[in-house]
């Protein structure tokens, strides 16, 4: 079980929770923001929206899950300071090759956000260098495997998120859920 752990839908714009107990949010936010900019909204059950721009797409969004803030780690490499990063569609670890932090990620199956409350025994993984398909960008976990976090429509050129639920073991060791949500 989630101990005193947030758990986000995460919307590039990201959502979440911390609390024992994990319900669905309905909250909304303004979604005027500055590019690399974040804004975070506590609701009653404990569940927490934030908005993330990462639309830039040359400069990272470091995001630090127990602080609900964007950092500005001098060196994200060799820095505790971030969970995640985010620029347009990528998304990176602070584990891996992208860190010191040992952050892993485990996609989760057949399940609905507001319906896990244990932390499963699935593989985490954490983003590799590149691998079999060579192209010379790093194998995101994000985006890596059969279902990356997003769908491509190649018809309009435009990505939506994948109805799937995501555990994350942050920096801190501890845990949160996370779905993306737009």
């Amino acid at each position: 079980m989630f101990d005193q752990v947030r758990s986000y839908w995460l919307s590039l714009i990201l959502l979440g929770s911390c609390a024992d107990n994990i319900y669905p949010d309905t909250t909304v936010v303004d979604e005027e923001l500055e590019i690399g900019g974040a804004k975070s909204e506590l609701d009653i059950g404990g569940q927490v929206l934030t908005q993330l721009s990462a639309v830039h797409g040359e400069s990272w969004v470091y995001f630090h899950f127990e602080s609900w803030e964007v950092v500005a780690p001098v060196a994200p490499e060799a820095s505790g300071a971030w969970d995640m990063a985010f620029r347009r569609f990528h998304i990176k670890l602070n584990g891996g090759i992208h860190g010191t932090g040992d952050v892993e990620v485990a996609k989760v199956q057949g399940t609905l956000f507001e319906e896990l409350d244990d932390i499963p025994n699935s593989d985490f993984v954490t983003d590799q260098a590149d691998g079999e398909d060579e192209n010379g960008d790093p194998d995101y976990a994000m985006s890596s495997g059969d279902e990356p976090w997003y769908i491509y429509d190649q018809r309009f050129h435009s990505l939506s998120p994948r109805k799937l639920v995501y555990v994350v073991r942050l920096v801190s060791g501890k845990y949160i859920k996370m779905e993306i949500t737009d």
